[in-house]
């Protein structure tokens, strides 16, 4: 007598950002059996350079949930953090500082041809970018970091309420810091 095992498996997103893995595993003798198991991946989120401040504050707190989140961020963070001014040293020490303690994983943005750095180069592309930009593109840099959100299933987080509109205008999923402290505390 044969058996068959047909393997599947789905993926589907969540409103919570949470994506939910059906295993399903099928074996045909007889009769059916079919076993069903639920896998929780880990919440992507992405914070905005203006975030790492208020992260500093809450460190402790955002550590103790790294089981259940995963924080991305790109170059243009960092990049931005390290351009704070001399008179507030201590300040982009502390938020750089965050970057390891949160075990940050860095990506590289999407692609576009309005900014390309070859150093942190990326052949992934995200139409969503030009819905982000302003029209007069003066904010590339969160364009593309709004951008690279999208495409990688990333929550951002930021203060930013332009950006904020433009990332919900797109499409993507945003919410502002005091908001992901309050449902990191639901958990």
């Amino acid at each position: 007598m044969a058996t068959i095992n047909v393997f599947s498996i789905k993926l589907f997103p969540n409103t919570d950002n949470l994506n939910i893995i059906i295993i399903s595993s099928l074996s045909i003798r007889h009769h059916k059996k079919q076993q069903i198991r639920l896998i929780k991946m880990k919440k992507r989120v992405m914070f905005d350079s203006n975030t790492f401040d208020k992260a500093i504050e809450h460190i402790d707190e955002i550590k103790q949930h790294l089981d259940t989140i995963e924080i991305y961020v790109t170059n243009l963070q960092k990049e931005e953090i390290c351009n704070i001014s001399d008179d507030k040293k201590e300040l982009r020490e502390a938020d750089l500082n965050c970057f390891y303690e949160l075990n940050t994983i860095e990506i590289p943005p999407v692609f576009t041809f309005d900014h390309m750095d070859f150093a942190h180069f990326s052949f992934v592309t995200e139409p969503k970018y030009h819905v982000i930009l302003k029209k007069t593109g003066s904010n590339w840099v969160d364009a593309l970091i709004g951008a690279t959100a999208i495409s990688e299933g990333c929550m951002l987080i930021t203060d930013d309420t332009g950006l904020t509109t433009k990332m919900h205008a797109a499409g993507g999923q945003v919410e502002s810091f005091d908001s992901f402290i309050a449902n990191l505390r639901s958990l």
